[in-house]
């Protein structure tokens, strides 16, 4: 290969990587090196993100080396300019977004793609003046702007955030507009529609419906019912009836499972035999239905309803009926792996931290080269030793553990003292009688585990062999036993918040609770007044009005007195649900706020396993916090526009999770502070800063996540939540 010039366009391939740049050698076997400004179009990418070891790259020698020196190249210099394919894709007046990578006394610069950076000056980072940038921004903050000005040949362009704020509020007024403009053309059609549950057409979709319930109240009331809404209903008292009205061609039939002398089941076969495509329903209380569930499932009918009937879940069936949506025959893995499931689930719940303290031990175990470790727990009430978790193969004599309530274990749990035995004397021999008997051993360490203040823990370290630790052993042991302290503290933390967050939740809620609730009551009583003072022709359109109001007070009720129990149950959890009892709690805060809630919650989500309080308290936690957020943007700001907080939900079908996206229009959070959010005590606003962490710990406890998705600085926040759904296990 000739002498090398400065300027001239070269290959190499890429020999090591650095965090602050990359060894190439070249053709001659000579070495070079890039910096990492010149690797590429992005100055301050990471050199580990661009290459990997062995690839051949194009550089472009900028300074020859002298004596020890490298020769130094540019990678950078050879890539294509991003200028021109930015500038046919974007223009004044479009959206862009970067990130924030250097503040300027008049303004931030925002990396908008690699090797394009736009300006925002400093009056065009709000809605109202700043002194300086980082009252707005941070370094690492990502944003969006309004492109308001190009300069081709200079390759400048200034951005605008407060143009960007405008637009969006602007879209949010248009959006309620067309929003008001749609509710009141469905208003419109509620009042000339008697029929607002089910579509019009609904009944002409499902066709004729057979009740077949012997049952006289049941049989008429549901009728009744369903020819309110338009259906064409046949009713049968006995099995040889319903047979008899099959040439009414019946799409649907609800059975009852014990018909008066006869089996529903029975008959449910018998209709199979006439029309295999019959879609037939099973009804009866939970215990038969739970009793009969295998049988049931062999006839293959499409859905059961336990008794007494919920008119909605019948409701939902029947719309998806006249939407012709694939209906799978019921199957009784529904109940059967119900408990199992659950129990599952609830060794789940506590997994973490148990899981946390025996990796703990088996690291310290392993590095201090003891054969057995053991974590061991005084009983506050019965003042026995027990067991929290172990670490090595060991078996124990666990008959022996009742013996140790005399033996240096309890000496290091309530004295605080240290064991350090390097060999078993003859003369400590009566000393350590008691846990001998719980395995042998020559050697062995214990220290006392504090947390909160109390020593409730001894950690134990044993070796078979004489002189197997030495003094800094116990220093590594004395370490380890810091990190168990820290895994046993986050447990009992979790442990109160379960009984304070109601207490925390009841004392920022109760008034919007009350208000609420008596606004209902108040509403109810003129309602009354009303019905009372007028005629029998309106009477029937008072009679609505109160039964709606009566129903929304009891759900409000309903779901403050769930958010109240602390209970650790699992259970099959509705996510939907759940958000929406939660918005209950919040609807009168909401008011208060100006706060528009939009709910996007994708239909008949898949249900999972959890608890039902705890999952409604995380996120009530969540809508709480973007609330806030919003209501502190305002502040900060003198912003005066619509607050939104977006909830959906949906099911992701590539990781078989739900997830749920809790999106706010509020100053957004600053990308340094992310890891600190969940942090107990951690409060961008002089809170608690309990709100999220106690989110975050009862999302995890069913095996989900939550995390920041997005954040625009000054412009929202998306949070998201993850949560895995209930998936019955499949029978051999």
């Amino acid at each position: 290969m000739k002498q090398l010039s400065v300027g001239q366009h070269i290959e190499a391939v890429v020999e090591r990587i650095l965090p602050f740049g990359v060894f190439v050698l070249l053709e001659d076997g000579k070495h070079a090196y890039i910096r990492r400004r010149e690797l590429d179009l992005d100055a301050d990418v990471d050199p580990r993100l661009v290459l990997k070891e062995g690839d051949r790259i194009q550089a472009v020698v900028l300074r020859m080396g002298e004596l020890e020196r490298y020769t130094e190249l540019s990678r950078r210099v050879t890539l294509q300019d991003p200028w021109t394919e930015f500038l046919s894709q974007y223009g004044v007046g479009n959206i862009v977004t970067g990130i924030v990578h250097t503040l300027h006394p008049h303004g931030v610069f925002v990396r908008v793609r690699p090797g394009i950076d736009g300006f925002v000056p400093l009056e065009e980072m709000t809605t109202i003046s700043v002194s300086k940038p980082e009252d707005v921004l941070w370094v690492g903050d990502e944003t969006e702007a309004m492109i308001v000005r190009i300069e081709q040949q200079k390759k400048h362009i200034t951005l605008s955030i407060k143009a960007r704020m405008k637009q969006y509020d602007q879209a949010l007024d248009v959006a309620e507009k067309l929003s008001n403009r749609v509710n009141n053309d469905l208003q419109l059609d509620e009042i000339i529609n008697t029929k607002p549950n089910l579509e019009v057409s609904t009944f002409e979709k499902v066709g004729p419906i057979l009740i077949a319930e012997d049952d006289k109240y049941v049989r008429e009331s549901l009728s009744s019912w369903l020819r309110q809404k338009g259906f064409v209903v046949h009713e049968a008292e006995t099995a040889l009836q319903a047979i008899e009205l099959q040439p009414l061609s019946p799409k649907i039939y609800f059975i009852d499972l014990n018909l008066i002398g006869e089996d529903g089941l029975e008959l449910v076969r018998h209709l199979k035999r006439d029309n295999a495509n019959a879609c037939i329903c099973i009804m009866s209380s939970p215990e038969m239905l739970a009793e009969r569930a295998t049988e049931i499932e062999d006839v293959d009918v499409f859905d059961v309803f336990p008794k007494p009937l919920d008119v909605e879940e019948i409701e939902q069936f029947l719309a998806r009926v006249a939407r012709n949506e694939l209906i799978p025959y019921w199957r009784v893995n529904r109940i059967s792996f119900e408990s199992n499931m659950l129990s599952v689930a609830f060794s789940n719940f506590e997994k973490s931290h148990i899981t946390q303290l025996k990796d703990a031990m088996t690291d310290i175990a392993s590095v201090v080269k003891a054969q057995t470790g053991i974590l061991f727990q005084l009983e506050q009430d019965t003042q026995t030793i027990s067991i929290a978790t172990q670490s090595g193969a060991e078996a124990l004599n666990i008959s022996a553990l009742y013996g140790l309530k005399v033996s240096p274990v309890k000496d290091v749990i309530q004295d605080g003292v240290t064991v350090f035995e390097k060999r078993i004397s003859e003369k400590a021999l009566a000393r350590f009688e008691k846990l001998l008997d719980l395995l042998p051993f020559e050697s062995c360490i214990g220290v006392p585990i504090k947390v909160h203040g109390e020593i409730r823990h001894a950690a134990f370290f044993f070796h078979p062999g004489a002189d197997a630790f030495s003094n800094y052993r116990l220093r590594d042991i004395q370490a380890g036993a810091l990190l168990l302290s820290e895994i046993l503290s986050e447990e009992v933390i979790q442990e109160r918040l379960l009984k304070l967050n109601p207490m925390l939740l009841s004392g920022e809620l109760a008034a919007s609770f009350g208000h609420d609730v008596f606004n209902k009551i108040t509403a109810l009583e003129l309602e009354a007044r009303n019905l009372a003072d007028s005629n029998l022709n309106t009477s029937s359109t008072r009679s609505p009005r109160i039964l709606e109001l009566v129903l929304d007070l009891k759900n409000t009720v309903h779901a403050f007195q769930q958010m109240l129990r602390v209970n650790e149950k699992m259970e099959f959890v509705d996510v939907n649900n759940a958000i929406e009892r939660a918005a209950v709690l919040l609807r009168d805060l909401t008011r208060k706020e100006r706060v528009k809630v939009v709910k996007n919650l994708t239909p008949e989500l898949p249900n999972v396993i959890g608890n039902q309080t705890f999952l409604q308290q995380a996120f009530l936690n969540i809508m709480l916090n973007a609330i806030q957020q919003m209501a502190l943007k305002a502040d900060r700001y003198k912003w005066n526009n619509q607050p939104v907080l977006e909830i959906g939900s949906i099911l992701s079908l590539s990781t078989s999770m739900l997830e749920i996206r809790f999106k706010d229009n509020g100053p957004g959070i600053h990308k340094v502070q992310f890891t600190k959010l969940f942090s107990p005590g951690f409060s961008t606003r002089g809170g608690s800063g309990l709100g999220l962490y106690i989110a975050r710990s009862f999302v995890e406890a069913i095996g989900g996540t939550l995390q920041v998705e997005e954040s625009y600085v000054p412009l929202g926040t998306t949070f998201l939540v993850r949560v895995p759904v209930a998936i019955p296990e499949i029978k051999k």
